[in-house]
């Protein structure tokens, strides 16, 4: 049973709350990977006793409490066209599809990862499950035998879909791997792979990597050492640009006066490797140059890889941010968190150069929009956005004025009741050109 007065349920929920904020770096464990939860094929949602095998028993992955939502009497209409709740009464706590516009959707397929497992999901825009992909972490990386208290072996952070069906997959802190369509291994990296990464139309990867030092010259604490590293398409390393060095390379003082001296301190969350297309604006977004997002500092920064130097940097009113991208010749997009203390998050499109506001959703009346940690945006190719609230495992789509046209709850859960939902980590939208062919269950 879960209740407050056992300890490792006040532990599990702080957990889910704090685990992707910067912190110290956490003690190494050994222990073996947790078993991941056994989910039906069609997102039926895991049942208390499929979750746990015992009732004192903490559910693997990543959780937080699930929030209880009365549904209006327009989205009850909304369901029912879609073909939910027939023969049923109003139910507070739907899941999958719960919201869908066929007018002004940006129609196509939904990929999505979360805490739930190591795997990814691709769904239609109605929530019918198209394909799955999932492989075991010990197998993959049968090398790693001790693990972060971020539990990232039990999850994948990031996913990355190619036209053929294969799949790249992060594991939180861990390594990379990449699958075909069938969920067989091609190759696997245990390079410390995080948050998000980048591929190009030649076939490297950039991804965010870190590694814990625990003695790095000049600093007397441990720290983790966040880089950009450059994979070939075999998975094979070419190059490794630390984040630190460049950092400390650079002539901006904003850059090199925002270093801690300790524990996390960057926390690098998204990666962009520059088209040009905004160069116009600053030679910075030059093409080959990247954009990463650091947490940590509240810096959004542009890093030249040949020089290893980070040229240009972006203070803003955003708090503990993620997901940074420029989407136009004069647009950034960043998702702004925002405290816990306000808790109220925001996704906002500025002009990098000046700062000024072109757009933004904060959430309407009634519609609470926040997540403490994680969080992710994408524009959409007919000008709507992609909005995912991580930590209460829902995304939703907005058109240009703010309306949520598709929304999509969660539908793993675990705990009595299915008090606990699993934070959802990404939903990435591709267009209905997307070639999905191979997948199980195709148009």
């Amino acid at each position: 049973m879960l209740t407050s007065n056992n300890p490792r349920r006040v532990l599990l929920l702080a957990l889910l709350v704090f685990g992707c904020g910067d912190a110290e770096p956490a003690e190494i464990q050994a222990k073996p990977s947790a078993p991941t939860l056994q989910n039906d094929p069609a997102v039926t949602p895991p049942t208390a006793a499929t979750a746990q095998a015992e009732d004192d028993e903490d559910p693997a992955g990543r959780w937080r409490k699930a929030p209880k939502r009365e549904v209006s009497s327009e989205e009850m209409e909304q369901l029912r066209a879609i073909g939910y709740l027939d023969g049923y009464e109003a139910a507070p706590d739907v899941t999958g599809i719960t919201r869908y516009d066929k007018s002004q959707v940006f129609d196509g397929y939904n990929l999505y990862v979360s805490g739930h497992g190591p795997e990814a999901t691709l769904i239609d825009m109605a929530g019918r499950v198209m394909h799955t992909w999932t492989f075991d972490f010990s197998t993959a990386f049968p090398e790693i035998t001790e693990f972060h208290k971020d539990n990232g072996h039990q999850y994948w952070r990031r996913a990355y879909l190619y036209e053929n069906g294969d799949l790249l997959a992060i594991h939180e802190g861990q390594g990379i791997v990449k699958l075909d369509k069938d969920s067989n291994l091609k190759w696997a990296a245990a390079n410390g792979a995080h948050h998000h990464m980048d591929v190009m139309d030649d076939g490297r990867i950039y991804v965010l990597t870190r590694v814990l030092e625990k003695n790095h010259e000049g600093f007397n604490k441990p720290i983790w050492h966040d880089a950009v590293t450059i994979m070939g398409p075999d998975g094979s390393e070419e190059k490794r640009v630390s984040i630190l060095r460049s950092m400390q390379n650079s002539d901006l003082e904003i850059v090199t006066s925002s270093i801690d001296t300790k524990g996390d301190l960057f926390h690098t969350n998204s990666i962009q490797v520059l088209d040009g297309q905004a160069a116009g604006l600053d030679p910075a977004f030059a093409k080959g140059n990247i954009l990463i997002s650091s947490r940590t500092t509240g810096l959004i920064m542009v890093l030249d890889p040949n020089t290893e130097k980070v040229i240009w940097a972006k203070s803003g009113s955003w708090k503990k941010q993620h997901d940074a991208f420029i989407i136009g010749p004069e647009s950034m997009m960043l998702f702004d968190n925002n405290t816990r203390e306000q808790k109220s998050s925001a996704v906002i499109v500025i002009n990098p150069v000046t700062g000024a506001e072109q757009w933004a959703y904060r959430g309407k009346a009634g519609e609470k929009f926040f997540t403490q940690s994680c969080g992710a945006n994408q524009r959409l190719d007919n000008g709507n956005t992609m909005i995912v609230e991580s930590n209460f495992g829902r995304a939703f789509e907005v058109n240009a004025a703010g309306e949520i046209v598709w929304e999509f709850i969660n539908p793993r859960r675990a705990g009595e009741d299915d008090i606990l939902i699993a934070t959802l980590f990404d939903v990435d939208r591709f267009p209905a050109s997307f070639n999905v062919s191979w997948a199980a269950s195709s148009p």
